[in-house]
């Protein structure tokens, strides 16, 4: 009796803890239709996941297979506050990533080494 009276204290407590523990990562999935760019790596056609955590005020980049993970900080963007959009913007000429947006918050530019000097963002892929 005993230990059943022990499992049945244990039960609410632990409940309660997972109750109060919050989740500060958020995933979204955005298919790319093309190859690009990241960091000078080539990237294939598919589906990346982009996560934020916002404990940390990052974003993530992972590719189909989870092999690859670029991570970056994020920003304050022009989006709305309450925006809740996720994209990838890319160079049109270069086809290396730009930016990512995910909500009101922006990378800084990534293509930083690109061979284009002007950006001329034509192509955008969203989640959501």
């Amino acid at each position: 009796m005993r230990i059943m009276a022990h499992k049945f204290f244990l039960a609410p407590v632990l409940l309660a803890a997972a109750a109060f523990t919050t989740t500060t990562a958020q995933a979204e999935r955005v298919n790319v239709p093309f190859s690009f760019s990241v960091d000078g790596h080539n990237m294939l056609p598919g589906t990346y996941t982009v996560e934020r955590d916002s404990s940390l005020g990052m974003v993530s980049l992972k590719s189909p297979d989870g092999a690859k993970v670029y991570s970056w900080v994020l920003g304050p963007g022009d989006a709305a506050p309450g925006s809740t959009k996720v994209a990838l913007k890319f160079d049109t000429h270069t086809l290396a990533l730009h930016s990512i947006q995910y909500g009101a918050q922006t990378t800084s530019r990534l293509d930083h080494g690109g061979k284009s000097k002007a950006f001329e963002p034509a192509r955008l892929s969203q989640g959501r």
